[in-house]
C-alpha cells in the first residue's frame, strides 16, 4: 500500500485535483493510507509515522513547496527505519509549476499513470548545507541591487545582482539591471557556452558553491524563506528514489 500526504488547501482547483486523484489510484488499485499536516502532527512527524509503519511508497501531493518539504523531510530520515529503500512519488497539484514541468506531467491523469507504473530512478538533489535540500527551485533577492560573491572550488566571483535563482542542478541565473556593470558577463560563455536571452543575466553551473553577500538577505523557495545568505551548496548524489 502507498503512504499518501496530502496538503490542506481551500483553493478549489487544487481541491478538485486531490479528489480526482482518489478516483483514479482507486480504479488503479494503488490506494493507501492518507494522512494530511496539521499543527497537531508535522510533515517530519508523518513521515516518521509513515517509516516505522514499514511503507515503502510515499507519495506527496500538493504544492512544489509542501512536495519539497516531505523530499527533505524523507531525505534527512533515510537512515531511520528503513528509510534508505522507500521511494517517493510526487503529484503536484501546480500543473504549471516548476516540479510538473521536471517530471513531464500535463495533467493529473499523467501523475497518477506515473504512480501506477513505479518505475524508480535514484536521483542527485541538491542541499543547502547543512540539512535543507531542495527539489524546486530557490530565489535569493534584495529589496535594491545588492554585492554578491561566488566561490567553488575552481573559482571565485565577485558581482552585483538584482536577484539570483538556483535550480536543483545547482545553476545559477545571475539577473542584473541592463546599465548594470555586470563583471560575470565576462564569463558566460566559458561557464555555460551560449548566450543568456538578457544580456543583463549570467549563469554559471557547479556541483559545489557558496554564496555570500554583504548584507544578510533570505532564500525564498516559491513564498517561503527557508534559509539567509550566506549559504552553502552541493549536489548529494541519488540521495531520493523518485
Amino acid at each position: 500500500m502507498y503512504y499518501y500526504l496530502q496538503e490542506s488547501t481551500a483553493n478549489w482547483n487544487e481541491r478538485k485535483l486531490q479528489e480526482k486523484l482518489k478516483k483514479l489510484v482507486g480504479q488503479f488499485g494503488i490506494a493507501g493510507e492518507s494522512v494530511t499536516p496539521s499543527p497537531a502532527r508535522t510533515i517530519d512527524e508523518l513521515v516518521t509515522i509513515g517509516l516505522e509503519k514499514n511503507y515503502s511508497t510515499f507519495v506527496g501531493v500538493g504544492s512544489d513547496l509542501f512536495l519539497n518539504k516531505i523530499a527533505s523531510s524523507l531525505i534527512n530520515q533515510r537512515g531511520h527505519f528503513g528509510g534508505e529503500r522507500v521511494v517517493l512519488g510526487l503529484v503536484p497539484t501546480n500543473l504549471q509549476g516548476d516540479i510538473a514541468a521536471w517530471l513531464g506531467y500535463r495533467s493529473i491523469e499523467d501523475a497518477a499513470m506515473a504512480l501506477k507504473s513505479r518505475k524508480v530512478a535514484a536521483v542527485d538533489v541538491p542541499v543547502i548545507e547543512p540539512a535543507k535540500y531542495f527539489i524546486a527551485p530557490l530565489r535569493i533577492k534584495g529589496s535594491k541591487i545588492f554585492s554578491i560573491k561566488l566561490a567553488t572550488a575552481g573559482y571565485t566571483i565577485e558581482t552585483q545582482a538584482a536577484s539570483l535563482s538556483i535550480d536543483r542542478d545547482l545553476r545559477v541565473k545571475i539577473s542584473g539591471t541592463p546599465d548594470g556593470n555586470q563583471l560575470v558577463n565576462r564569463f558566460k560563455h566559458f561557464f555555460t557556452g551560449k548566450q543568456t536571452e538578457n544580456a543583463a543575466d549570467s549563469e554559471l553551473r557547479s556541483s559545489q558553491l557558496r554564496i555570500e553577500t554583504l548584507d544578510t538577505i533570505p532564500v525564498y523557495l516559491a513564498s517561503e524563506m527557508i534559509a539567509k545568505t550566506p549559504i552553502s551548496l552541493k549536489i548529494v548524489p541519488q540521495a531520493l528514489n523518485l
